[in-house]
């Protein structure tokens, strides 16, 4: 079901959050951190290429886990984008900072299938796509 909200919104329904959707995001270097993911999609938006189906979370003890360990050390540069969930101004591209499974694919347009920022607080908003299907 497509959303018909153009304003920044948090999707209608039971709110779930799971740890296991969590760990199959993350790279298996830090599965041991705690990602909490909610039932996904939580919202589903037409964009000019592909459906975007929006997804949200957030760590258990960020300050403590891997990933922030990670940005902090390779001293990550953060993104222009504001959390969707708090004040924060710092967030960061999970995708190019490699905390995502580098299994997760990409379309022919080099876009990844799955698109995920967390704050400094720890929250994490994004939006996954259909897998790419090849031509064999």
């Amino acid at each position: 079901m497509n959303c018909k909200h153009e304003d920044p919104h948090l999707a209608k329904g039971i709110r779930i959050l799971t740890r296991e959707q969590g760990n199959k995001l993350l790279a298996s270097r830090f599965r041991a951190d705690s990602l909490y993911i909610c039932d996904w999609p939580g919202c589903v938006h037409p964009g000019e290429k592909r459906m975007y189906k929006l997804f949200r979370g957030i760590f258990k003890n960020f300050k403590h886990s891997h990933v922030w360990r990670n940005l902090r050390d390779m001293q990550a540069k953060k993104s222009e984008l504001s959390c969707a969930f708090c004040s924060s101004f710092s967030t960061w591209d999970m995708v190019t900072t490699f905390c995502l499974r580098r299994s997760l694919e990409y379309h022919e347009d080099g876009e990844p299938v799955v698109r995920a920022y967390v704050c400094e607080n720890g929250h994490v908003a994004g939006a996954w796509t259909d897998r790419p299907v090849y031509n064999l």
